[in-house]
Formats: structure tokens, C-alpha cells, sequence
């Protein structure tokens, strides 16, 4: 029904009328027609990221095989897309998941900068003809499109932008929107405040217990690098970007 940006501003405007505001800085906009599928209806992307793919025996460790396709699934806001632009006060989903695929052995032995780039393709395949072409798939599906199975799938969501913090029913801004704990293979990225009021961003992660261990590893060595760094009167850490 919403995405989170969408769900923001309804949110942000039933705070406004709580609040006794006469005029809406945003009013809500429902025109769910403007996302409706031509008919008749053209796919014209090939959308990696609902392929069907054939789920591996798994155990409680599972390795996956240096073959085996991996993908991340990058959640893109797609209302700057469109021209026109979409209405400002639309609430409804405008989110599509473009995937960058790679294999296990690609990603392992190929720098950092080889998965950047990956995900960089994946997000600026996005067009309003890639949207469209969403729509046609779902129709053509029946409704019934879902994601690959989740071995070896990750999705992650930037929620910094979308504006849950200034939500305000009378009573004061937010102390913190978004959702508490990642969700399955979903990431979040959240705005927040430390109690000195800086501004930064959470992230939730959820990953298998061998999985978060290496990941624990992996972040040590970054912030090691970053401590290296300043002590070398150097701002950046140190990467194959």
C-alpha cells in the first residue's frame, strides 16, 4: 500500500491535523491509477531480482558453493523518475528492487570497489520504463510476484531521508522512527541522535551467527584502518575503490 516515504508524509499529515494545522504543508495524494499497467501490458526489462530460483540444501552453516549466484536487492525510491514528476503528496509504494547478481567466488576474490560498482548499475538501471515495466510483470504474474529464495540474497533499505523523525502529533518530534530490528534478510539505515544531539545513522543488521562474526571481523579492520588513517593525518580509509 505505502513505502516508507509515502508512509512518512500520511503520517506527517494526520500529525498536522492533530496538531490543529488549517493547511497541510503536503497534502496526501492518492492516484494509485498512475501506476496502473499498459495494456496491453509490455515487460521490457528482464527483472532479475523475482527470478525463481531452485533453493540449496541448507544446514544450520550453510557455505554456499563458489558458483552459486548471490544477489543484493537495492530498494530505490523511483518518484524522481517520472516526467512528470510524480505528485509530492503521493503516499502509495514507489519502490522498486533492481538486483546485482554476482557469484560467491566473483565476490570473494574481486576487490571491494568490483560490488560497489555492481550495486551503482543496479540503481541507475532504474527509469520510469523500468517501473512500468514492474507493473506489467506483476500483472502478468497474476499479482503474484515475490522475491528469489533468501540463500544468498540481501536486501538493504535507506530509511535516513524519509522523514519519520519530524513526525509530530502535538506532544514533540520523534526521538526515533523506523523500524526497531532488521527484518529477515532486510537491512535498515536509520537516522538518529546521540544524547549530545549529533546527528548520524543507524544501521540493523540481521545475518546467520557465522555470517555476523566475519562481518563483526571485517568492520574491527575497517575502523582500524580509519584509526591508521589519522594517525597519518589521512581522512579516508583505505579500500580497492
Amino acid at each position: 500500500m505505502s513505502d516508507a516515504t509515502g508512509l512518512a508524509q500520511f503520517l506527517f499529515a494526520l500529525g498536522e491535523m492533530a496538531r490543529g494545522v488549517a493547511t497541510h504543508l503536503i497534502s496526501p495524494v492518492w492516484e494509485r491509477h498512475l501506476l496502473d499497467a499498459r495494456h496491453p501490458t509490455r515487460i521490457t526489462f528482464t527483472h532479475r531480482e523475482y527470478d525463481e530460483v531452485e533453493a540449496p540444501i541448507t544446514t544450520p552453516i550453510t557455505i554456499l558453493p563458489f558458483d552459486n549466484p548471490v544477489r543484493m536487492l537495492c530498494v530505490v525510491n523511483a518518484r524522481s523518475k517520472f516526467n512528470p514528476s510524480f505528485p509530492s503528496g503521493y503516499y502509495g509504494n514507489v519502490i522498486v528492487l533492481p538486483a546485482a547478481i554476482t557469484t560467491v567466488k566473483s565476490l570473494c576474490e574481486k576487490p571491494l570497489g568490483y560490488a560497489v560498482e555492481l550495486i551503482k548499475q543496479a540503481k541507475a538501471s532504474v527509469t520510469e520504463e523500468y517501473v512500468k515495466s514492474v507493473a506489467a510483470l506483476t500483472v502478468a504474474r497474476g499479482k503474484r510476484i515475490h522475491f528469489p529464495n533468501v540463500i544468498g540474497t540481501y536486501i538493504i533499505s535507506d530509511l535516513t531521508k524519509a522523514g519519520f523523525e519530524d513526525i509530530d502529533f502535538g506532544w514533540g518530534k520523534a526521538v526515533f522512527g523506523g523500524p526497531m530490528i532488521a527484518v529477515g534478510v532486510v537491512s535498515f539505515l536509520m537516522p538518529t541522535k546521540n544524547k549530545k544531539g549529533e546527528v548520524g545513522s543507524v544501521t540493523s543488521v540481521c545475518l546467520p551467527a557465522p555470517a555476523m562474526e566475519r562481518f563483526a571481523k571485517e568492520l574491527d579492520m575497517l575502523k582500524h584502518q580509519a584509526s591508521e588513517g589519522k594517525k597519518s593525518k589521512s581522512n579516508s580509509i583505505s579500500s580497492a575503490l
